[in-house]
């Protein structure tokens, strides 16, 4: 084995040793250069999959705004009409609009309600009589109702 001051001295070792560091810093070039090209793919893929999970979610928050925004006052008049009774609608389609009846507490109260609304003066009028019945069904409620003829119109 040659000591470190004779290799310093050996033309040959120290071209070798030139050599292998030289390949060394190529070699280590090469893999920078290639971890550098892997990491701007990465980064590519990763913006790629935020932009699509943002779009996604974008769509979602579109979708849940137009599901929560209050429906117009004529089409909830017209929804809470046919959950009671589709013949209120069908009776105003052929001319009769004063309609009287009893209620459950449920069914009165949500027409109360709705009649109560702003802008539902254009399509309903409620009016309680006063008079609670008291069956073994529940209790309902006396009424009178008037739909006008705009609650057809679209």
């Amino acid at each position: 084995m040659q000591s470190i001051e004779t290799l310093w001295k050996d033309a040959t070792a120290l071209t070798a040793f030139n050599y292998y560091i030289s390949w060394i810093g190529w070699g280590l070039t090469v893999v920078g250069v290639i971890i550098t090209a892997c990491s701007m793919l990465i980064s590519r893929q990763i913006d790629s999959l935020n932009k699509a999970e943002s779009a996604a979610s974008q769509k979602k928050i579109e979708a849940l705004e137009i599901a929560t925004r209050p429906k117009p006052i004529r089409e909830r008049i017209i929804t809470q009409l046919n959950s009671i009774n589709p013949l209120f609608m069908d009776g105003l389609k052929k001319g009769q609009n004063n309609f009287s009846g009893n209620f459950s507490t449920l069914h009165y109260t949500d027409l109360q309600r709705i009649a109560s609304e702003p802008g539902a003066e254009t399509y309903i009028l409620f009016q309680p009589s006063g008079v609670v019945t008291f069956t073994t069904s529940g209790e309902t409620h006396s009424a009178n109702l008037t739909l006008y003829p705009s609650l057809l119109m679209a």
